[in-house]
Formats: C-alpha cells, structure tokens, sequence
C-alpha cells in the first residue's frame, strides 16, 4: 500500500492523507484532513478566504480551541 500525508512535530505525523485508492492518481497531494482535524485557510484577519485564494492555514486537533489558534497564528490578541 502507497500513502502519501502531511503532518508537523506540533501537529503528529497524519494531519492530511491521501487514501489508498487515490495514492497513484493524486501523487503530489497532501490530501483530506483526517477526521480529527479541522483545518481553515484564512486572511490576515483571521476571515476563511474563498476557494483558490491564498492565506494561512490553521490547524486544530480538537484540543486547541479555534480562538488559541487564531491567537498563536498572530490573527486576534
């Protein structure tokens, strides 16, 4: 089995995958954030951007509320 993800130390290895099914055709993906992740790209104040437009990307694994989030990614004070 082929799989390809994305993840940091702060984060765990496995924030983003790609399934089994999809490893050959989507080569080069980072892939769908796992169940346990709840990620947004946002603007520099802290708004979800539309689809295609840049921002940061923020992750949260459940155990960090959204607003620390915002707060370590210098959004909100």
């Amino acid at each position: 089995m082929i799989q390809q993800g994305f993840g940091m130390t702060e984060t765990g290895p496995t924030v983003f995958l790609v399934d089994e099914a999809h490893a050959v055709t989507k080569s080069g993906s980072v892939g769908k954030p796992q169940p346990w992740v709840d990620v947004r790209i946002v603007d520099q104040s802290g708004a979800d951007v539309p689809t295609g437009e840049n921002g940061e990307l923020l992750i949260s694994l459940g155990w960090t509320p959204k607003s620390q989030l915002l707060k370590m990614a210098g959004c909100i004070r």
